[in-house]
C-alpha cells in the first residue's frame, strides 16, 4: 500500500464503494491534494485510493443528505446529532459548528 495514511475510525459503508467521499475537520493536519495516492486505513479495511477532488468549505454549507451518507446516518438522526457524531469522531469535547472550516475529499479505490 502506497501513500500517506488516511485513517477512518470505523468500517464505514462508503468504504465499500469504488468512489467515496469523506469530510475532514482540520486542526493543523496537512491536507491531501488531488492526484495523491493515500493508504486508507479503517479497523478491518486497508486499501489504496487516489484523491480525485479536494475542496474547502464551511461545515454549515454541507447538505444534510451528504452528512447522512458520510456518517452512515440512522433513520431520524438530526443535523445536530450528526454534528455531535462528527465531533466525537475527532475526540472534541464540543461539537463542531456550522462556521468550522472543513475539507471534503472525493476518492477512488486504486
Amino acid at each position: 500500500m502506497r501513500g500517506r495514511p488516511m485513517k477512518f475510525s470505523q468500517d464505514w459503508t462508503k468504504l465499500g464503494d469504488r468512489v467515496f467521499s469523506t469530510v475532514r475537520l482540520h486542526k493543523g493536519d496537512s491536507k491531501f491534494i488531488p492526484g495523491e495516492e493515500v493508504a486508507v486505513m479503517a479497523p478491518t479495511k486497508r486499501f489504496s485510493a487516489r484523491v480525485l477532488i479536494s475542496w474547502d468549505t464551511k461545515l454549515g454549507k454541507v447538505p444534510m443528505s451528504f452528512l447522512e451518507y458520510d456518517l452512515d446516518a440512522k433513520p431520524g438522526e438530526t443535523r445536530q446529532s450528526l454534528m455531535d457524531k462528527l465531533g466525537k469522531l475527532y475526540g472534541w469535547l464540543d461539537p463542531p459548528e456550522d462556521d468550522d472550516n472543513i475539507t471534503i475529499y472525493l476518492l477512488e479505490r486504486t
